[in-house]
């Protein structure tokens, strides 16, 4: 026994003196060589411990974010792979929305109908009105009262611009209620998932106009239009 704690501790004596040896034993204050064999020791423990203690953290916290990192950014042909999924689209955000299908007041079919597919358009912009005044021409504003509401004034009231008449016809409803993002989030915010992403030739085949800013793409291609339709025909 006292042969093997010998062989030990000449064992540890050299694994702490390989461990320190940049550090000469002058720069050691101590005053003899056992105590300065000492300080090594000590040293060479502290960073056993501190080693083991950065292996840990590296594993177990910083390898899952690389390993098992969860995307957020999805693209419409990854949502339409998701088949185990209850995905929809609103305004470029992706919703999961599996506990929210029997808890909809407008019933499931209202939902299961735009699984996989984007529902922005059951998701009116909030009305004109809202918007600042430095945003709108409020000489022609009052000149043809549009800020006055009104059942039938679109300036004030959200509608679902993008219902085609087949749209009308099934009787889909407009969420009017939930009109802008703040109305989406208000009602859909709970269920976020993650965030629709774009290309520029996928965005170009749709044959919309639109802007990006701060990546985010807005589909302009109603307010150009306008533009364009109340311009003065040019001879």
């Amino acid at each position: 026994r006292n042969s093997n704690a010998a062989v030990e501790g000449r064992l540890w004596s050299s694994f702490a003196w390989i461990i320190t040896f940049p550090i000469p034993n002058k720069c050691i204050m101590r005053p003899t060589k056992d105590a300065k064999q000492a300080w090594r020791e000590k040293v060479a423990l502290f960073l056993i411990m501190a080693s083991c203690s950065i292996f840990f953290v590296g594993v177990f916290g910083f390898v899952p974010l690389l390993l098992c990192k969860e995307d957020t950014v999805f693209s419409m042909q990854d949502i339409w792979l998701q088949t185990g999924e209850n995905w929809l689209v609103v305004y470029g955000v992706i919703y999961d929305v599996k506990d929210l299908i029997y808890r909809h007041p407008g019933g499931v079919k209202g939902i299961v109908d735009f699984l996989g597919k984007d529902a922005s358009k059951v998701f009116p912009r909030a009305p004109p009105v809202m918007l600042p005044q430095k945003c709108l021409d409020m000489e022609k504003v009052e000149a043809y009262n549009l800020n006055v509401e009104g059942p039938e004034n679109n300036f004030t009231n959200p509608t679902c611009a993008s219902f085609s008449d087949l749209d009308v016809l099934l009787g889909i409803t407009c969420h009017d209620f939930a009109a802008g993002t703040q109305g989406v989030n208000k009602f859909l915010g709970d269920f976020e998932r993650g965030l629709l992403s774009h290309t520029t030739p996928g965005l170009n085949s749709e044959g919309i106009k639109w802007i990006g800013i701060y990546d985010r793409v807005y589909d302009v291609t109603t307010y150009v239009n306008g533009i364009y339709n109340s311009q003065e025909p040019t001879v």
